[in-house]
This record gives structure tokens, C-alpha cells and sequence, in this order.
């Protein structure tokens, strides 16, 4: 299972690469970008089982991200991973096309249930 990690904090990225690998799930590859075009970039020319993507970056923004690669018909898992906690975001980011919203910081058991329903996928 191939999975991009979206976020322009280096130390968050850190941090959610590191609950991924020390996890024990099948994960083959954990890919980093710094904002959603750059993430854009990395989803045209591979393929992902599984996006973690921040809300608030330059350049494109997670929601920017959301709309744009779900009007070219890429269907990929992405779970939203940010500091805004109140429900009117995660609504957004669900209508949007995003599969789930967690919060920073970031919870170890959240993460490995949603790797658990997506690794077998």
C-alpha cells in the first residue's frame, strides 16, 4: 500500500510517517508533499491507496486539493488531518470528497483504524 502524506509542517509529516511505519500494517511506501500542488504533482504519476491531507497549506489548500482531483475522477481515500476541530469543517471537507477528519495532534489509535479499513482495499 502506497500512502501520501500531505502537511507543510516537516514535523508533523515526521510524526504521521512515523505511526505508519511502526505500525506493522502492510505499507510499502510513505510519500511526502508540502502542499496540495505538489501532492497534485505526486497523484498524477502514481498511484495511491491512501492520502492523510492538511487543511491549511500554501500554494493549494486542502479543500483546493479535494475539488480538484475529484474533478478529474481520482477516487483515493483521503483523511483530513488538521488543527481545526469544530464540525462545520469536517462537513466541508466531506462534501468536498474527503472519507474522514482527524484531528492534530494526532491520535495513534485514530490512525491505525483508518490504515486498518484501507489496507485491504
Amino acid at each position: 500500500m502506497k500512502v501520501l502524506l500531505v502537511d507543510d509542517s516537516l514535523s508533523q509529516r515526521y510524526r504521521m510517517k512515523e505511526i505508519i511505519v511502526s505500525n506493522g500494517i502492510a505499507v510499502e511506501e510513505v510519500d511526502e508533499a508540502t502542499n496540495g500542488l505538489e501532492a497534485y504533482d505526486k497523484v498524477k504519476k502514481r498511484s495511491y491507496k491512501l492520502i492523510f491531507l492538511d487543511w491549511n497549506m500554501p500554494k493549494m489548500d486542502g479543500i483546493s486539493f479535494l475539488k480538484k482531483i475529484d474533478s478529474e475522477g481520482y477516487d483515493i481515500p483521503v483523511i483530513m488531518v488538521t488543527s481545526e476541530g469544530e464540525i462545520e469543517y469536517a462537513r466541508k471537507a466531506m462534501k468536498f470528497g474527503a472519507y474522514g477528519y482527524i484531528t492534530k495532534p494526532v491520535d495513534v489509535k485514530k490512525v491505525e483504524i483508518i490504515l486498518n479499513r484501507y489496507v485491504n482495499k
